[in-house]
């Protein structure tokens, strides 16, 4: 297996990421919920549909990867409920 660059969110802050690394050669891979892919986001990047609350869902899907950026958050109201448990899903992954 190659390794890929994973991203946890296709929003803004996660598109900026992928384009960013865009041209480097390297595998991308983003993971959303629903697994739709943004309309402006190039074919070449792979979307995967996944709950990064859940610690098992993140610990297959990092398999294999280079570096993980973290750029899914919860709606801003609700971080202090939710972001702790988002956070703490995806950094026990690596």
């Amino acid at each position: 297996m190659s390794e890929f660059q994973l991203i946890f969110g296709t929003g803004p802050l996660g598109q900026a990421v992928a384009r960013s690394l865009l041209g480097g050669g390297k595998t991308i891979k983003m993971v959303n919920r629903s697994g739709s892919r943004p309309s402006d986001l190039p074919e070449e990047i792979e979307i995967i549909p996944g709950d990064a609350y859940n610690p098992e869902f993140t610990q297959q899907v990092t398999r294999g990867a280079a570096v993980v950026y973290q750029c899914a958050q919860p709606p801003y109201q609700k971080w202090v409920t939710e972001f702790p448990d988002l956070q703490a899903a995806v950094v026990v992954t690596k």
